[in-house]
């Protein structure tokens, strides 16, 4: 005990000492915990972005495809410019055709998702094209 009178020297009793191991080891729990949960919502990130890897080629086939009938489109409406119909007819028949392209096949699919009663495939279009839609009959 006299030890804790002599200058610059500080005495702790093991009750001390026991009570700084338990806050230290609190702490690395409250850590711990923590780190947990970081690890957690990273690792459903990750796997999210693994998932999403599996709609890439279909992403890119859809996108490659509409660029081609763009492309088809526009050579259409070059041809008609270099034959020297107005600019506005030519617009319009642009506008109407790449419409009618890009809408033709998944229109067909939904017919014919809606005469199978495909209705899962009905919804998912739905989300898929953010239709909020009631049901006609």
């Amino acid at each position: 005990a006299e030890v804790a009178t002599l200058p610059d020297v500080y005495l702790y009793t093991v009750d001390e000492l026991r009570e700084v191991i338990q806050v230290g080891i609190k702490s690395r729990q409250e850590a711990a915990l923590l780190a947990e949960e970081i690890i957690d919502v990273q690792v459903g990130n990750f796997m999210g972005w693994i998932q999403s890897l599996d709609a890439v080629s279909t992403i890119r086939a859809y996108r490659q495809q509409a660029e081609l009938l763009r492309d088809q489109a526009c050579e259409l409406a070059f041809q008609q410019l270099a034959a020297g119909k107005p600019p506005e007819e030519i617009l319009k028949l642009l506008a109407h055709t790449l419409t009618n392209k890009l809408l033709h096949t998944p229109t067909a699919q939904l017919r014919q998702a809606g005469i199978a009663g495909r209705a899962d495939l009905l919804e998912a279009a739905r989300r898929l094209f953010d239709l909020n839609i009631k049901e006609e009959r």
